[in-house]
């Protein structure tokens, strides 16, 4: 209840997507007892307290002088000559994930080595960049888990015979780097057990654009909330490894 009613002292509430929107608005209904209403212009309100407060669904978006400004830069030249011998003129997968998902990971990792062997793929690679995010958990557990995360890898190199995932390890990924990724990649594949907005597809979209690049997908988790809002995205079960290998059927 507190945590409602301070909420209602804003003036605006805003939400990524409609589904997280709609579970607000049924909280403050059950716990609260006030109801909202939609105006003419389409606007969603509650009244509360004699005041008015707004509920919007609103996507943050991306700074496009920003996203110009970094593919223009000199740094974006020189990471994207690196970048280019590690992809090999392979059909590029990649993602960016933080090391606390790791159960889910291997099983995308399980789901990514099928979809390679059952279609006899060779031409194809994933690109896993890990985040060590110091804040999120203690040292030795984010060693443990991304130790167990690169024995899964290093076992399913070795099954194909082949480098089919290039897993690396960083403290920080600059924008720079990611962009670059973006902009060779063929298909994003970023399986969070939950997210709003996700905003690597947000940019990813921006930097295919800007690039002038149609051909690219994308394969997504139904867990983040923006994946029903975005044309044209795949979305798996992140722990269904038939999901996830027909999800990259698709996108391939």
């Amino acid at each position: 209840q507190e945590i409602l009613k301070s909420i209602l002292l804003c003036d605006v509430v805003g939400f990524h997507v409609f589904q997280n929107a709609r579970h607000f608005l049924t909280s403050v209904q059950r716990i609260l007892g006030l109801f909202y209403e939609i105006k003419i212009q389409g606007y969603i309100v509650i009244s509360n307290l004699g005041r008015v407060v707004l509920v919007r669904i609103m996507h943050a978006g991306n700074d496009f002088d920003l996203l110009r400004n970094v593919l223009a830069s000199e740094s974006f030249t020189k990471t994207e000559q690196i970048v280019q011998k590690i992809i090999d003129n392979k059909y590029l997968f990649f993602s960016i994930d933080q090391i606390e998902g790791v159960h889910h990971l291997i099983i995308k990792l399980e789901g990514f080595k099928r979809f390679a062997k059952d279609n006899n793929l060779k031409n194809i690679q994933l690109i896993q960049i890990i985040l060590m995010d110091s804040q999120s958990s203690n040292k030795d557990t984010r060693n443990t888990n991304y130790s167990h995360l690169e024995q899964t890898v290093n076992d399913i190199n070795k099954d194909v015979g082949y480098t089919l995932i290039y897993l690396e390890k960083r403290e920080s990924f600059s924008i720079v780097e990611r962009y670059v990724l973006f902009k060779h990649g063929d298909c994003l594949f970023y399986l969070q057990s939950g997210e709003g907005n996700c905003m690597y597809s947000q940019e990813y979209i921006g930097v295919k654009k800007e690039t002038k690049n149609k051909n690219y997908g994308i394969i997504l988790s139904e867990n983040i909330g923006v994946s029903s809002a975005i044309k044209g995205v795949i979305t798996v079960n992140i722990y269904d490894v038939c999901s996830i290998k027909s999800g990259l059927e698709k996108a391939y």
